[in-house]
């Protein structure tokens, strides 16, 4: 499990990123991983119940590159398979 300052990316999305990372031979102290929440809250009566869906971006940095990707997370993306591509095909440099 990870650390419980994540609202955006799960648990599961977590444990996949830190697997591409191994798989593909780069070290995970390398990469700084954040997000931004960008939810909308509001208030709502108690007659009305409202499902806000979570949404906001990943911060991915490679710091011995500084190379830095900002992908959209949240309900239905699939940053975590965008980061994946991107890993494999050097956009973070070489392992």
């Amino acid at each position: 499990m990870h650390n419980e300052r994540f609202k955006v990316i799960d648990d599961t999305e977590y444990d996949d990123f830190i697997a591409i990372i191994n798989e593909l031979n780069f070290e995970c102290r390398d990469f700084d991983l954040s997000e931004i929440d960008k939810k909308f809250r509001s208030t709502v009566d108690s007659s009305e119940i409202k499902i806000v869906p979570i949404i906001g971006d990943v911060i991915v940095k490679r710091k011995s590159t500084n190379v830095t990707r900002i992908y959209q997370a949240g309900d239905k993306k699939s940053w975590v398979a965008d980061f994946q591509k991107e890993l494999a095909t050097g956009f973070f440099g070489n392992p």
